[in-house]
C-alpha cells in the first residue's frame, strides 16, 4: 500500500498513478496502515417533556402579555362586551403563542443541544480537516 504526497489518498501497490489526482507513484512507496474505523457519535438524548413544556409555560405567560398589551389599546373603553372579547384575544394570541412554542420543541428542534465541540461525521470529513486555522491563544 501507499499514500499520494499530493492528495493523502491510500492506494494498492498494484496501482501506480493516483487515481484522485493522477499523480505519479513515488518510488519509494510510504506505507500506510489500513484506516482505523470511527466510532460513531452517542446519539443525542431527546428534549425531556418537563423542558418543553417549560417552555410551553413562558410562551403561553408571554403571549397572553402581548395580547393585553395590544389588545389594552384597541379596546380602551369600559364596556363588558369588548373586555370580554379582549380577554378572549388575549387568551388566544397566548395559546397560539404556546401552541407554536410546542410544535417547535416537539417537532422541529426535538433533540438537546450539543456540548463540547463536533466530531466530524466521517472519515472523508475528517481528511478534509486539514487544521489549517491557528487554534486561539
Amino acid at each position: 500500500m501507499w499514500t499520494c504526497t499530493h492528495c493523502g489518498e491510500v492506494h494498492e501497490d498494484q496501482f501506480k498513478e493516483c487515481w484522485k489526482c493522477a499523480d505519479p507513484a513515488q518510488s519509494p512507496h510510504v506505507t500506510a496502515e489500513a484506516p482505523k474505523p470511527t466510532s460513531e457519535p452517542p446519539p443525542r438524548p431527546l428534549r425531556s417533556l418537563a423542558s418543553i413544556l417549560v417552555r410551553v409555560v413562558f410562551a403561553f405567560i408571554i403571549g397572553i402579555i402581548a395580547g393585553a398589551a395590544i389588545v389594552s389599546t384597541w379596546f380602551a373603553t369600559s364596556d363588558a362586551e369588548q373586555a370580554s372579547s379582549a380577554y378572549t384575544y388575549a387568551l388566544g394570541l397566548g395559546a397560539g403563542l404556546a401552541f407554536a412554542t410546542f410544535i417547535t420543541f416537539w417537532i422541529i428542534i426535538p433533540y438537546e443541544p450539543r456540548v463540547g465541540p463536533v466530531e466530524p461525521a466521517t472519515v472523508e470529513d475528517a481528511h478534509t480537516n486539514t487544521g489549517d486555522v491557528d487554534p486561539p491563544t
